[in-house]
């Protein structure tokens, strides 16, 4: 199949495609799948090397599990917007489990991870364009991690409501959260716990 239609894609979300040989382009181009995803998707489960997600349209939820099984958001991208963190063998020195979901249908273009890894092993603007992408969403991922680790959690969603002033409710969940820079998470957190203290009052 003719993929020669992504290439106004590739050449505006990675700055050093004109500068790759005709080779390299054709297995970048060769490496890659345009495919859709249903609402609820899992799409990268952590344990694996998916590749580097281009969003074209819907959305997509990064989140980490905790040892009791809660899902931790870390953030959401939207159309235009690239998850790095799925390509573990691109960044080698990720060693935390990040799960990517499709949070409404979805249309992404997956560039596989290995052949993007054996790109930048040839072309250092490649490498340095994957550390820089990822470090940009680290500053997001310290953020909820401060906010859970080192707040109280009445403070955090007082923090957040006074910051955003509005809730809003998961399509798929009971579960309702403050919308904040890391996403649902804090107050998902908070309300599958009053949830629990309810339902034990009523039994």
């Amino acid at each position: 199949m003719n993929k020669n239609y992504l290439i106004p894609l590739f050449r505006e979300n990675f700055p050093f495609w004109d500068k790759l040989s005709d080779a390299d382009k054709e297995t970048f181009l060769n490496s890659s799948v345009d495919i859709g995803f249903k609402k609820g998707t899992n799409i990268h489960n952590g344990n694996e090397c998916t590749g580097i997600i281009l969003i074209k349209t819907g959305s997509l939820r990064l989140y980490i599990l905790s040892d009791e099984g809660k899902e931790i958001t870390l953030y959401r991208l939207f159309p235009g917007e690239m998850c790095m963190l799925s390509a573990s063998c691109v960044l080698n020195n990720i060693t935390f489990d990040v799960f990517v979901d499709a949070e409404e249908n979805s249309e992404c273009i997956i560039v596989g991870g290995c052949a993007y890894a054996a790109l930048a092993e040839r072309c250092d603007e490649a490498k340095i364009f994957a550390l820089e992408t990822a470090l940009a969403r680290f500053s997001d991922v310290m953020w909820v991690m401060q906010q859970i680790l080192f707040m109280s959690m009445d403070k955090r969603l007082a923090k957040k409501k006074t910051r955003h002033g509005k809730s809003y409710p998961r399509a798929d969940s009971k579960i309702y959260g403050l919308r904040t820079r890391g996403g649902y998470a804090y107050a998902q957190i908070f309300l599958k716990r009053r949830n629990s203290r309810a339902l034990s009052r009523r039994h």
